[in-house]
């Protein structure tokens, strides 16, 4: 036997407002941030100028590089910055997907520095301060290994 809802009822419109408040809290959970902690390590020095396409050097006083983010690839996939650099990512997300950026703590002395998750249209700023020379790889949490690129640190 099917049951009805009667919309006019006390109980109904309780029951009605109890599956809403369980649907929005499902969708917000599914929604929602994986629960770790997203570091995004400050620095002293200040944005510069803007990175050509093709990715660009950062000086010592720090540097702004614009990385365009698409389905499912870094647009400037191959930068190059200077050691001991804290270098601000402006991070703008071009795609139909949510994208991050993630570079690992072996380039930033310990600690990974994780972007917030960019929604499709948006763009966001975070800071890394590169004090290990080397090559290391960045990619997004939610596309890798596809959606990767590399900082050459020098």
């Amino acid at each position: 036997m099917a049951s009805t809802l009667k919309l006019g009822s006390r109980r109904g419109a309780l029951a009605l407002a109890t599956a809403l408040a369980l649907a929005a809290l499902l969708i917000s959970a599914a929604c929602g941030e994986s629960g770790r902690v997203i570091s995004q390590p400050q620095g002293t020095g200040t944005a510069t100028a803007a990175a050509p396409t093709s990715g660009g050097t950062a000086g010592p006083t720090g540097k702004e590089l614009t990385i365009d983010m698409k389905d499912n690839y870094y647009v400037q996939k191959d930068v190059t910055v200077a050691v001991n650099t804290t270098v601000t990512f402006l991070l703008k997300n071009e795609g139909t997907s949510i994208h991050n950026m993630h570079v690992p703590g072996e380039a930033t002395g310990g600690q990974d520095a994780v972007s917030d998750l960019i929604n499709p249209g948006s763009e966001s700023k975070f800071q890394v301060k590169f004090v290990k020379t080397g090559t290391f790889r960045f990619v997004c949490d939610l596309h890798q290994p596809d959606m990767a690129g590399t900082v050459h640190v020098r």
